[in-house]
């Protein structure tokens, strides 16, 4: 049997055992299985500086890379499981923020209706602006061990920021799109972030 897994490796993955969803520190994952950690530090230097409203009650944001894809053959696909419950549920928890990721990481994300609708987050007219850089997906079916396209896509849920120059630090030459996670427990915050990258 073929089986496929979303999580090959988890480089850097933060947990938090609070309850308390506002005392969480911001975070940003970024995820692919090609990633630059450097220009991720380079990057979140960048975002402080900006935002400093980015530290919440004394904590530094999280800038968490994370290398995600489909499996290779002989992987565990129970570890694969049990990160992929652990990201589930931290992002329940509010505790991850924001997530800015290649397409098939998003894919699947945006299939389980993660990411807030861009029309949630900006007006009419931006929106309509952004053209191709809004990002929407194929939703899919499940049949047996199949995943078959409906013919029907998502609502736009991210934004594509391939052309940005930090952005490009990090992934490659990659198409990338940035998304807000709907549990984020800092959503006017997460919004400012988004337009900052229009």
């Amino acid at each position: 049997m073929k089986v496929v897994l979303s999580i090959i490796m988890v480089f850097t993955f933060f947990s938090c055992s609070s309850n308390n969803r506002g005392s969480n520190p911001y975070q940003i994952i970024f995820m692919s299985m090609q990633i630059n950690d450097g220009a991720i530090s380079s990057f979140g230097a960048s975002m402080l500086e900006r935002f400093p409203e980015m530290t919440i009650e004394g904590r530094a944001p999280l800038f968490s890379p994370m290398r995600m894809g489909e499996t290779i053959q002989g992987a565990d696909p129970m570890m694969a499981m049990g990160l992929s419950m652990r990201l589930a549920a931290q992002m329940t928890g509010g505790e991850i923020n924001m997530i800015i990721s290649n397409m098939e990481n998003a894919d699947s994300m945006a299939q389980a209706g993660n990411f807030v609708p861009l029309a949630e987050i900006l007006t009419g007219n931006e929106l309509s602006a952004l053209n191709d850089r809004a990002l929407t997906f194929e939703i899919m079916r499940i049949e047996g061990t199949d995943a078959v396209p409906t013919g029907e896509r998502t609502a736009a849920v991210g934004l594509d920021v391939s052309d940005n120059e930090q952005i490009r630090a990090i992934f490659g030459d990659q198409q990338i799109g940035v998304f807000i996670v709907v549990n984020t427990s800092n959503m006017e915050l997460s919004k400012t972030i988004v337009r900052s990258l229009l």
